[in-house]
């Protein structure tokens, strides 16, 4: 079984070699050198953004250029590997921070089941794993999104915040747990603030960390 696999790899190898996701390179991984110096460029470690009262989130990189560019391919294109790039960014903005934080665990924003269902994943789900793995906690879907609203994109801020409120509920009590929450891109932040509250009120204390943000007024 073992050497037909690797005849098979062998025949989709020179039939579809690999190429990087972005320029279409060819390539030995999901990104060529290139590219990914071209985010190592962008890499900024203490973009800091306050999300909720006195609770911040750290982000490696503005949501501009190459980088929109490459998360848009992560979340809508099924490159769920890409992940693997952007998370040692994050855990330098986390060290940067957070460095004195012993997280408990990692949590992510939930999707919708339906929206869930059609895209086969959660993008930011499959980041907070990586995060967990890296950061040796555990990782744990501590928040659901328990109901269906409208796509934030083209609402204004306030029409964001109500947008989701009662949206979000978290699955149990977090009391004294110190949560690390993460996201893919924050643009009001209104979505990130929703659930940083939901887990507050069940006690917890809680720091967040997205892949990008973007600059008010883009």
């Amino acid at each position: 079984m073992n050497f037909v696999k690797n005849i098979v790899d062998l025949v989709r190898m020179i039939l579809f070699p690999p190429r990087c996701v972005f320029c279409a390179k060819l390539c030995s991984s999901d990104l060529c050198s290139k590219c990914k110096n071209d985010i190592v460029e962008k890499f900024n470690p203490i973009i800091v953004q306050t999300i909720h009262k006195n609770v911040i989130c750290v982000s490696p990189f503005v949501y501009e250029g190459k980088i929109k560019e490459i998360i848009h391919i992560y979340k809508f294109r099924h490159h769920k590997n890409l992940s693997k790039i952007f998370v040692p960014f994050m855990i330098s903005s986390i060290n940067e921070k957070f460095r004195k934080i012993k997280f408990d665990l990692v949590t992510s924003v939930p999707l919708y089941v339906s929206s869930l269902n059609n895209r086969g994943y959660n993008q930011s789900q499959v980041i907070g794993v990586e995060l967990a793995k890296s950061l040796n906690v555990p990782y744990e879907n501590c928040i659901e999104k328990v109901k269906r609203n409208k796509v934030q994109h083209g609402l204004s801020f306030r029409e964001r915040q109500e947008n989701v409120k009662g949206v979000y509920r978290v699955t149990k009590d977090y009391k004294n747990k110190n949560i690390l929450l993460c996201d893919d891109i924050i643009t009001t932040g209104a979505t990130l603030s929703e659930c940083v509250k939901n887990l507050k009120n069940s006690g917890a204390n809680v720091f967040c960390v997205a892949v990008s943000y973007t600059l008010k007024g883009s």
